[in-house]
C-alpha cells in the first residue's frame, strides 16, 4: 500500500498516515491556493504555505514515506470520476461510517474508477503524477 504522511489534520494527533487524501489547487494570477476540507490551516490556504505547514520537507522521511501526486484537471476529474461508494463498507458489507446522502458518483464509462485516481503509477488513469519537487515547481509562485 501506498502511504502518505500530513501535518495539521483532522486526526487524533497533529500528523496522519493516509492511503490517500484529495485537495483542490485552485490557480489565479495572484497565486495558487488549497482547499483542504480535513486541515486545521486557513481555508483556503496559499499554497506555500500549505506545503510548509501540511506536507513539508520529505529530506528526513524515509524515501517509502515520501509523497506523490496525481493532478487531475477539474474538468477531466468532473467528467471521469466514479464511485460506488464500496471503500467505505468493511469486508462485511457494513457501512463504515454512514454514506452520503447524494446518489453515487458514475459516468457512462465506469461506476468505480477510484482505484485508477488513487494509484501513483503513471500509467494509470487520467492526470499525471509527480513528485513534492516537480509539484512545488509547477505551482510555487
Amino acid at each position: 500500500m501506498e502511504v502518505s504522511i500530513l501535518f495539521n489534520r483532522e486526526c487524533i494527533y497533529t500528523s496522519c498516515l493516509l492511503d490517500y487524501h484529495v485537495i483542490l489547487i485552485y490557480e489565479e494570477a495572484e497565486g495558487c491556493h488549497i482547499y483542504d476540507l480535513d486541515t486545521w490551516l486557513s481555508f483556503p490556504s496559499s499554497f506555500d504555505d500549505y506545503i510548509q505547514k501540511a506536507i513539508r520537507d520529505e529530506n528526513l522521511m524515509q524515501q517509502k514515506y515520501h509523497r506523490k501526486f496525481r493532478m487531475v484537471p477539474g474538468a477531466v476529474f468532473l467528467e471521469k470520476f466514479a464511485s460506488d461508494r464500496s471503500h467505505m463498507k468493511a469486508a462485511n458489507g457494513d457501512w463504515l461510517k454512514p454514506p452520503p446522502t447524494y446518489p453515487c458518483i458514475s459516468t457512462a464509462d465506469a461506476s468505480n474508477n477510484l482505484a485508477d485516481f488513487i494509484s501513483m503509477d503513471p500509467s494509470v488513469g487520467v492526470g499525471s503524477v509527480m513528485d513534492l519537487d516537480a509539484l512545488i515547481q509547477k505551482f510555487s509562485k
